[in-house]
């Protein structure tokens, strides 16, 4: 049996986990990001394999998010109330992945929807924005209005599970094929 590459595990987590929420268009709220400076610096799972390194690199007004992948995409910050989410996209495209996340100069924990509250986020939110698409929210284009829902959801824990928890540490990410 061949090994999964990182880039398949990456797309099964997300999928099978819901840890992310896909945005087909972060619109103007990616020009709002910003750069939290404690994700600044490696980052190793507390209890995962040690090839699961993730680096972010300042880059002008983003930063690299290196988790090993061959195509090093851009990470920037969104503050919706007091919660943080990570947007994440490769250059120069519209679509990404959105992460709730918190994060000190020692921790960066992300979070995943809680699959338990499916049948609950869709009676109250799934609009032809906002849509389960494979057991993952789908956002058509980010706007005031799921940034409303997000913001919601946010303060919601029983939302919300720990998907990887972080410590600073001095990895650096393995590259796919190597």
């Amino acid at each position: 049996m061949k090994p999964i590459k990182r880039w398949q595990l990456s797309l099964l987590t997300c999928l099978a986990l819901m840890a992310c929420i896909n945005v087909d268009d972060f619109g103007v709220y990616w020009n709002e990001g910003t750069l939290d400076p404690q994700l600044e610096g490696s980052w190793m799972p507390e209890k995962q394999a040690a090839d699961q390194c993730l680096r972010f690199k300042k880059n002008k007004d983003s930063y690299q998010f290196d988790n090993g992948d061959k195509e090093v995409p851009d990470a920037r910050t969104l503050a919706i109330g007091s919660y943080s989410f990570l947007m994440v996209k490769k250059p120069k495209e519209k679509d990404g992945q959105l992460y709730k996340y918190t994060a000190t100069k020692d921790s960066f924990v992300i979070y995943q929807l809680n699959k338990e509250k499916k049948e609950d986020f869709l009676k109250k939110y799934n609009t032809s924005n906002v849509v389960f698409e494979n057991d993952v929210v789908k956002i058509k284009v980010l706007n005031k209005p799921s940034i409303a829902m997000l913001r919601n959801i946010a303060a919601q824990d029983n939302y919300w599970q720990v998907l990887t928890a972080y410590k600073h540490s001095d990895c650096t990410p393995v590259r796919e094929g190597k």
